[in-house]
């Protein structure tokens, strides 16, 4: 904005900059709060200018905005370009619920996966906790399976951006089986329950956590929760059978376990990163292997 009567008393320079932004960025503020300015190039400086009459107002309130900001924006979170192991851990999800979907429908060894694992509030509740895990992966038909592959990996490659590859893994599986543990607590003894939909929902209430930090305004410090819960409402509401409920507890679940992740160092050690990922593989392994060995022994 270039005006003639620069030199005039009436305008009084209120705050200068070698760059343009910080001095574009206060003007934003004044024109918001309604006062005049004039924004100037000297050279190679920027000056902000204001009328003298409101010299004193528009000081105090960028001295408050500047108060306000102060310490914005944090340094960048340095995430590694390439996490070791993100794209087959992926791969590896896929594998463990295709598998689990073929051993189920062709009933391999003659076995019943489906009644050895599915989730039951009842049973659970009697202490037969590990289907809380295991009906994790067990699914009613293909459209199910496919969407929980298509939605997990989403979520899950942007966890593991955040925390390792091993560290995501054992996060979600954590929160799903949490969730499912609380979905069986909260339902009538004869619920049913199976899909990875509820470890889905605890690693969207995982990011959500993660995200969570202060910000200069209100939006964009509550934002990441506001959108974990719209995604809740959008993604995980639909269809004549969803379990709702489980969808809600495994975000409840992912969001505790978010909040906790945020005090550990992101990404954990490359060693520990493996200790963990094989800990959710050997979960799965082991918790299916006494699953099946109960429906046996029965």
């Amino acid at each position: 904005m270039d005006l003639p009567a620069l030199e005039t008393p009436a305008w009084t320079p209120l705050f200068r900059a070698p760059r343009f932004d910080p001095c574009a960025e206060r003007a934003l503020v004044l024109a918001a709060l309604g006062i005049d300015y004039i924004l100037l190039r000297e050279g190679e400086s920027y000056t902000l200018l204001v009328e003298a009459s409101a010299a004193r107002r528009a000081a105090d309130e960028l001295g408050a905005y500047d108060r306000e900001n102060l310490g914005w924006p944090p340094p960048e979170e340095i995430l590694p370009a390439e996490v070791p192991g993100k794209l087959h851990s992926l791969v590896g999800y896929a594998g463990i619920l295709c598998s689990a979907f073929y051993l189920e429908r062709t009933r391999t060894y003659a076995l019943d996966w489906w009644q050895a694992g599915r989730g039951d509030a009842g049973l659970i509740l009697q202490g037969q906790w590990w289907r809380a895990l295991t009906a994790l992966t067990l699914h009613a038909d293909e459209a199910h399976l496919l969407s929980n592959l298509l939605f997990g990996a989403f979520f899950a490659f942007l966890l593991c951006r955040q925390l390792g590859a091993g560290a995501a893994w054992f996060a979600i599986l954590l929160a799903g089986t949490a969730g499912n543990l609380l979905n069986a607590e909260l339902h009538p003894s004869d619920h049913r329950f199976i899909g990875a939909s509820t470890a889905v929902f605890g690693a969207i209430g995982i990011l959500s956590a993660l995200q969570w930090k202060p910000r200069p305004s209100r939006w964009r410090q509550w934002a990441p929760l506001v959108i974990g819960a719209l995604l809740l409402g959008f993604l995980g509401t639909a269809g004549k059978h969803t379990d709702v409920l489980a969808h809600i507890t495994g975000m409840a679940a992912g969001l505790l376990s978010g909040l906790v992740w945020r005090w550990l160092p992101t990404p954990l050690p490359p060693s520990v990163q493996t200790a963990l990922g094989a800990a959710t593989l050997l979960s799965l392994v082991l918790t299916w292997a006494w699953a099946l060995a109960q429906a046996a022994g029965r």
